[in-house]
């Protein structure tokens, strides 16, 4: 439980924006879960309060009313339907940094296989059910602080006319419509921070190239042309996977690769004899 007495005031714009609840051993390895019933976005709360947030904290709100996924998009948590947390680290090294958005893509998709759905993942790290979405994952740095705070949306007891509102992007989709029933939210988080930790010690272990192996087992993308697109350009060319550091790797039509670590990806067609291609 929050006590005043031992943790430091924190305010924002005037305002006390304490955690109502600070559960030890809740987050990864031991750490503390940060429970809020309501925050604009938990990795805003979170980049805001890295005096006080230590490496393995979960900063978990039950309605988030402005949280954001990549290239500012909006994500949201009507109703307290969905699931959103946000992971920081402190104290990990910079190639785990790089992978860390697909680590925690990997820790949605096993806890989704935990309640006996299957999911398939898009890079850079999207998690979708039959091409819907059904989870939005966010890393921002903090490079004054060597610090990493990841932020995951999960669609847990959306309704379908929460996604057919035009307040969630669409197509989309959640777990209480693929089970046809309401789901547990305190169960999926349980599991979620579970396989998280799961996933980012597999990494520290044995590298990234684990959590490429896993990829490749679910990825939506292979066999495609595909479409890439950022600030600066837009390419076209098939999909040859990842490569061990996680870059998505396209062939363009002049058989030309072409490595990339972001961008926006557009699955343009399936290919006639799709290819499980590995990293040269």
């Amino acid at each position: 439980m929050f006590d005043p007495r031992k943790e430091p005031e924190m305010q924002q714009n005037g305002e006390t924006d304490r955690p109502e609840r600070i559960i030890d051993g809740g987050g990864l390895w031991q750490g503390r879960l940060l429970k809020f019933t309501r925050l604009e976005s938990t990795n805003r709360w979170a980049l805001s309060h890295l005096d006080f947030c230590r490496h393995g904290d979960v900063v978990w709100a039950q309605y988030q009313t402005a949280g954001r996924g990549r290239f500012d998009r909006p994500w949201l948590s009507p109703g307290g339907r969905g699931l959103t947390l946000s992971f920081v680290f402190t104290e990990s090294d910079k190639k785990f940094f790089q992978a860390m958005g697909q680590t925690a893509a990997l820790a949605v998709r096993d806890t989704l296989e935990n309640f006996s759905i299957n999911a398939q993942l898009k890079w850079p790290n999207d998690v979708l059910i039959k091409g819907n979405k059904i989870a939005g994952i966010l890393s921002e740095v903090d490079f004054n602080r060597h610090a990493v705070v990841l932020g995951v949306g999960l669609n847990v007891n959306f309704d379908r006319r929460d996604i057919e509102s035009g307040r969630i992007n669409s197509p989309a989709t959640s777990m209480r419509i693929e089970k046809n029933r309401p789901v547990d939210i305190g169960e999926v988080r349980q599991c979620l921070v579970q396989k998280m930790e799961k996933n980012c010690d597999l990494t520290v272990e044995k590298g990234t190239s684990i959590i490429v192996d896993a990829w490749r087992q679910s990825d939506w993308l292979m066999g495609s042309r595909i479409r890439i697109t950022n600030p600066n350009f837009t390419i076209e060319g098939r999909y040859a996977g990842l490569d061990h550091d996680g870059q998505l790797r396209l062939v363009d039509d002049q058989e030309k690769e072409n490595r990339f670590l972001a961008g926006d990806v557009t699955r343009l067609e399936i290919c006639s004899s799709p290819s499980q291609e590995t990293d040269g």
